[in-house]
């Protein structure tokens, strides 16, 4: 039995509640077993990167952030990279980054067919979101910002980055696939 079937085999820390949302920190591989795929791991992260933590995070309710669950959908277990370089702390208050968030999870009512994308992300996939400059904050600095996401082999993954190069996270993103559409 997986994980995923068995609630009790997960800490309760891993379940998002209003009280805490950044879920239980785990390897790729002891996600993959409560997510029932293998997590992908990005190539092409900027040299000197690190990775500042990959939580699960478990939705249990109809309306977890930012945008709310399909009913009937819940629950939904996410696994969640965030890569950023060396020292910077995305706990501070009014933090920016630079970081790049790479987000796995079986897709939702209507994903796993959605057409549309305007970004090329490889394995002839299109993502659909964007990739343009915006402003951190009401009168932060100015930085690249992306987010993408698309369905490949059965998973729905994201990547959003916030001050790093639009082109380096369109890199990672080609890294992930491993099937054709």
């Amino acid at each position: 039995m997986r994980p995923a079937d068995d609630p009790k085999a997960l800490s309760a820390s891993c379940y998002v509640t209003a009280e805490s949302t950044s879920g239980c920190p785990l390897s790729p591989a002891a996600a993959a077993a409560s997510l029932g795929f293998e997590v992908r791991v990005p190539d092409g992260v900027p040299e000197g990167w690190v990775l500042e933590r990959a939580n699960l995070r478990v939705f249990t309710d109809a309306e977890p952030p930012p945008q709310g669950l399909p009913q009937g959908s819940a629950p939904v277990f996410l696994y969640n990279q965030v890569w950023t370089p060396p020292g910077v702390d995305l706990n501070a208050q009014a933090s920016c980054g630079p970081y790049v968030a790479v987000r796995e999870r079986m897709p939702l009512g209507g994903e796993a067919t959605s057409t549309g994308g305007t970004v090329h992300v490889g394995a002839g996939h299109l993502a659909t979101g964007h990739l343009s400059t915006a402003a951190c904050g009401t009168n932060g600095p100015v930085a690249d910002i992306s987010s993408l996401s698309w369905v490949d082999g059965g998973v729905w993954i994201s990547v959003n980055g916030w001050g790093i190069d639009n082109d380096a996270v369109v890199v990672m993103a080609r890294s992930l696939n491993t099937a054709t559409p």
